[in-house]
């Protein structure tokens, strides 16, 4: 039996031995795998990242594992994130955003066959680029009009790399006025805008990643073309001249002009300049009259015509006249505005005189008539009806009287007025509490329910030396604010005590300019107003009385970033306290009342 075993066995080893001989292309191999090739590979940000199949001699009895995965910076933490098909060799990476994407990766592969295991080195590289691209946008007519709404870019033609299509698009530091369609990249104008020119950046999602392309277009945005002259009506005799100087000329640059009265009259010697300035000289001798005068502008090719631009009435006998387009006009203190007078008829040699009184920092040309009233005055609250007097040799003095009416008044803006009286304190107030060397009893914060109609701090006597700030304060956003004041009534449960040595001083309310609104409350400096009427003498605080604040009035370096923060503060230091003052209180307050000034534009009438 022994015998015949044997004999089986070395038959079987020749007809093996005889096999490889007749097998040319060793389709049973038994070598350690000599070289393991991958095609190099780029990836965009956002493609699924699979390597290309392996090269290698022989196509079986091969399995593949992942050596190492390591970057030219150092960096092999990614190993974890890269997968490889045992059969085929494929390597996969699962999170492509956790790749480093300025940096070159590189596998080494594990090639395993009968005869054991041979590491390649470097078998595969690969990187990321990123997605840069262009686009190509056309543009319609350009409108002269600044509330023009519609298409003003139309994207022709995008393209980011072959196969890497756009998802969506989107405006970078888009103005005010612009707008993009998401799906089509078209840009329209949406909203008025200021004329000017618009540099456009798109921000580009593509199925590849992400790619911002600059200074794609401009966008030009023209105004409509303005033309105003005041004032604008002249009555003068047959020997007086005139000059009409345009106070307002707009998106006219470059253009040229021509005079032209209408019904078919004519008005001797009356020209214009290339700044638009009408003369009219002495002694046109012209026909008494009204004559009504437009000015026709041409631009790049356009015609404007501004009818009635300016109006002449030729009398034969001149008197004194003035007027002013405005009945009347309200203005902040801090509001600057300028009168023209829409008429400003006078015979020759007149004296013309302003006989209301102006403070200081309003001005009266009596060369033109107007009215110039200079911004940031801080003007008091008043009333000023504007009286002229005209003194010429043929007629005397000429009263004219209540010509216009200039009213400074102040408006209120109440941003807080709360009595304590509701539940929960509302959603103004901004709480945060700090404690220093007794985290465990930190003490109860401002706060109020609807027992009672106040909101207080209770600031405890505890063993140890400890610090506490409890802070309750307010921020609001208010526009061109100039002027803010703040009042309160506040009380204290126990006296506050003094010698020459130590004042009690526990609350305050601060003020600071660049507090953003956070919880972050202690984080800022607050300053004292030391103005505040603030209530050293201990009483029921459930039942008052309570002492008022007064009106505090902010100082402006407080305003400079158009907010009005207010922090009230309840602060004890026992390290600093002596041991005979050492001593618990509850401080309250209510009837708060936070008041804002702002500028705003003229009110005319």
């Amino acid at each position: 039996m022994k015998q015949l075993l044997y004999f089986t066995f070395i038959s079987l080893f020749f007809v093996i031995i005889g096999c490889e001989k007749q097998d040319p292309l060793r389709t049973i191999e038994t070598e350690y795998l000599d070289s393991v090739h991958y095609d190099a590979s780029v990836f965009y940000p956002l493609e699924d990242m699979i390597s290309p199949e392996p090269i290698f001699e022989n196509k079986y009895g091969v399995s593949f594992a992942i050596e190492e995965f390591f970057n030219d910076k150092g960096d092999s933490s990614q190993i974890s994130n890269v997968f490889i098909d045992k059969k085929t060799g494929v390597i996969s990476v699962r999170d492509a955003s956790l790749l480093d994407q300025e940096a070159i990766y590189h596998a080494n592969i594990a090639t395993f066959t009968v005869s054991g295991k041979t590491v390649h080195e470097k078998a595969w590289s690969m990187g990321i680029t990123p997605v840069t691209g262009e686009v190509f946008y056309s543009s319609p007519t350009p409108s002269y009009e600044r509330y023009f709404e519609g298409e003003v870019l139309h994207l022709d033609s995008a393209f980011f790399g072959e196969g890497n299509t756009a998802i969506s698009y989107e405006l970078v530091n888009a103005s005010k006025g612009l707008s993009i369609d998401e799906a089509t990249g078209h840009i329209s104008k949406v909203d008025f805008m200021e004329a000017g020119e618009y540099d456009i950046a798109v921000k580009v999602l593509t199925e590849g990643g992400e790619t911002t392309l600059s200074e794609v277009a401009k966008v030009k945005i023209y105004g409509a073309p303005e033309l105003v002259y005041q004032p604008n009506f002249f009555k003068i005799q047959g020997d007086y001249s005139i000059q009409a100087i345009p106070t307002v000329r707009e998106f006219l640059d470059g253009a040229t002009y021509e005079v032209q009265v209408q019904d078919n009259l004519t008005l001797s010697n009356l020209a214009i300049d290339e700044n638009a300035v009408i003369t009219l000289p002495e002694n046109h001798n012209n026909t008494v009259g009204v004559y009504k005068v437009d000015v026709i502008a041409t631009l790049d090719g356009q015609t404007f015509t501004f009818e009635e631009a300016v109006t002449i009435e030729i009398v034969a006998q001149i008197s004194p006249e003035i007027s002013y387009a405005e009945n009347k006009v309200t203005l902040s203190p801090w509001t600057g505005y300028t009168f023209t007078p829409e008429l400003y008829s006078l015979p020759r040699n007149a004296v013309v005189t302003l006989t209301t009184a102006l403070p200081e920092g309003m001005t009266f040309d009596p060369e033109t008539g107007s009215i110039t009233i200079a911004e940031e005055q801080n003007f008091t609250d008043a009333t000023y009806s504007i009286d002229i007097n005209v003194n010429t040799p043929s007629h005397g003095d000429t009263p004219l009287t209540a010509l216009t009416q200039i009213v400074i008044e102040t408006k209120a803006q109440i941003l807080l007025e709360d009595d304590m009286t509701s539940d929960a304190l509302r959603i103004d107030y901004i709480r945060q509490q700090v404690v220093l060397n007794d985290n465990e009893r930190s003490g109860a914060s401002w706060n109020t329910t609807a027992s009672r109609s106040y909101c207080r701090a209770q600031a405890n006597i505890w063993s140890g030396d400890y610090t506490r700030w409890s802070y309750i304060a307010v921020s609001y956003a208010v526009d061109n604010i100039r002027r803010a004041t703040v009042s309160f009534d506040n009380g204290v449960n126990k006296d506050l005590k003094d010698t020459d040595e130590y004042t009690e001083d526990y609350f305050t309310v601060n003020y600071n300019a660049d507090y953003d609104g956070s919880d972050a409350i202690h984080d800022f400096v607050w300053e004292k107003d030391t103005n505040a009427n603030i209530s050293r003498v201990g009483t029921d605080i459930d039942n008052g009385p309570y002492v008022s604040s007064g009106v505090l009035e902010i100082d402006t370096k407080y305003l400079v970033n158009n907010r009005v923060n207010i922090a009230w503060l309840a602060h004890k230091d026992m390290t600093e306290i002596p041991d005979s003052f050492k001593t618990g209180h509850t401080f309250g307050f209510n009837n708060i009342v936070v008041t804002a000034y702002t500028k705003y534009d003229a009110v005319v009438e």
